[in-house]
């Protein structure tokens, strides 16, 4: 198996190197064997399987290609290193409770109340790290909006919408993402707003 290094990366001159060399200059809490051991089991979980009619609609509407067997493939395989990764750096309800200064309990409250997200991984409950800002605080606003966002949405289309840019954000003249807007401290309203269309046509 080989990776892109985006760090190397030029125009019409791409780095192709194995993932044990990719992994030798990462800082990642993951080891090869253990990426390999959760590409297989999505692998196995997902092989074979068609999408369910809501989804491919879904699939359709929002990631601008067709549902077909081969770009699903594509797209599941770029979407299944951004999960790995995305789980790599979740934290803990405990790890959440000593940066925000709560118990334990209280954490877990706020994740049934949607202040704050979170998703299973391996029976584990896990909180991933976009929706901190850099000085350890939940995202302002976070709860208001994933208030609005549909309760069963996939834990990487959660963080797609939170880190991908949106014309309709933007600062400077520039797209943003929502998690760059909110902690800028843009208006919760344009991406409620967003995520109710989201929620409407899932």
């Amino acid at each position: 198996m080989t990776v892109k290094d985006s760090k190397t990366r030029t125009k019409g001159n791409a780095r192709t190197q194995s993932v044990e060399e990719w992994f030798s200059h990462t800082s990642l809490s993951f080891s090869p064997a253990e990426l390999i051991d959760a590409l297989e089991d999505m692998q196995n979980k997902l092989s074979g399987a068609d999408l369910p009619a809501r989804d491919r609609t879904f699939w359709e509407t929002h990631s601008g290609i067709s549902a077909t067997q081969k770009d699903v493939a594509r797209s599941s395989a770029n979407s299944t290193a951004a999960r790995v990764l995305t789980d790599a750096t979740s934290h803990s309800a405990t790890d959440v409770a000593d940066r925000l200064g709560l118990s334990p309990s209280t954490v877990r409250h706020y994740r049934a109340e949607r202040k704050l997200y979170s998703y299973l991984v391996n029976g584990r409950l896990v909180f991933p790290d976009w929706q901190f800002t850099p000085a350890g605080k939940a995202t302002p606003r976070l709860d208001v909006v994933l208030r609005a966002l549909p309760e069963d949405l996939h834990p990487q289309a959660v963080a797609g919408f939170f880190l991908t840019p949106q014309p309709d954000l933007q600062l400077d003249g520039e797209p943003v993402t929502v998690k760059v807007w909110l902690e800028a401290g843009g208006s919760a309203e344009p991406v409620v707003n967003m995520a109710a269309a989201l929620a409407a046509g899932y």
